[in-house]
């Protein structure tokens, strides 16, 4: 019989693509898992994965074991979850990733509620930008994983269950002595910060492509000076060198207004959906169900936003 762990790595495999990325999501050794691969191999009597110079992949026959896997072990999630929701306690680890501005927006206050409403209940959060974050919840890292709409969800489709939890915008952020700024501009159109210096976060690749379309339609490419993943980083130059930038909103609930900051919603205003991505079958959990419930109150506390939307596209 096939052993339901060694399942569970070949499809983190599938997924992760590296011995040494399954290795890490696991706390496990290199070694180790090429030994319990090799197993696996030995076990279903097939050849299941190419061994080269540049590491290793499936063959067609561990293609069609992990897409197997990957329903047996959907199957197993589905059964747990059943069962948990049967005696409807809230409590246990929920495991949360979230990108840098939602983990500054709304964390707090959800680990806050979590705390008074479910003492019972332990949550984890760490910080993973979208794409890594699919990857988290695939490979069972996390329970859920609060993701953009601009993440590339397709090849995850059959192990995801994807959930709407809100809708961010985006700002203009200047210095307070930027033309803007004293202008005392409640919008600011892309256009009147064509001329600047801009820091925009090459570690957010998909935030920085939306980006930087968004300043080619609006007739201009923007001269990045700064790359920064650090938000007080960011802020800092803003606020003391001059620079500008375009930032999620909802990374600025818990800081508040910001001395010698000038921040202001775009105009025509721009936005993106935010999403909740969770392992099929898995959403029903008691606990991982309160958790979702958190977020979406948490997230809908935030100021609305402008009631017309154009997309970073």
């Amino acid at each position: 019989m096939l052993n339901l762990w060694r399942l569970h790595l070949l499809r983190e495999l599938s997924v992760l693509g590296t011995i040494s990325a399954v290795a890490e999501s696991q706390g496990l050794t290199r070694p180790a898992v090429s030994a319990q691969l090799a197993l696996l191999e030995t076990e279903s009597k097939s050849r299941l994965f190419e061994r080269g110079g540049r590491g290793i992949s499936l063959t067609p026959a561990g293609e069609r074991l992990a897409n197997r896997a990957n329903e047996l072990l959907d199957l197993a999630d589905n059964i747990q979850s059943e069962m948990e929701a049967a005696g409807a306690d809230v409590a246990g680890e929920v495991r949360i990733s979230a990108f840098g501005s939602i983990a500054a927006g709304l964390m707090a206050s959800v680990f806050k509620e979590a705390a008074a409403r479910h003492p019972s209940l332990e949550l984890s959060i760490e910080e993973i930008e979208s794409a890594g974050g699919l990857k988290a919840v695939v490979s069972r890292k996390v329970d859920i994983a609060i993701i953009d709409e601009w993440a590339e969800v397709e090849p995850y489709a059959s192990s995801v269950e994807l959930q709407l939890l809100g809708v961010d915008h985006f700002v203009a952020v200047t210095s307070a002595q930027h033309p803007v700024a004293l202008k005392r501009k409640k919008k600011v159109a892309l256009q009147e910060l064509s001329l600047d210096r801009w820091t925009i976060n090459k570690g957010a690749p998909a935030y920085r492509a939306a980006l930087l379309r968004a300043c080619y339609s609006a007739g201009f490419t923007p001269r990045e000076i700064s790359s920064c993943r650090n938000m007080l980083a960011t802020l800092a130059l803003i606020r003391d060198a001059g620079l500008v930038s375009v930032l999620p909103a909802i990374g600025f609930r818990e800081v508040g207004r910001i001395p010698g900051l000038h921040i202001a919603p775009l105009e025509p205003p721009v936005t993106r959906n935010i999403l909740m991505a969770t392992p099929k079958g898995t959403s029903s959990r008691p606990n991982v169900r309160a958790v979702i419930a958190l977020l979406r109150e948490a997230i809908a506390s935030q100021p609305p936003a402008p009631p017309k939307r154009a997309k970073l596209v």
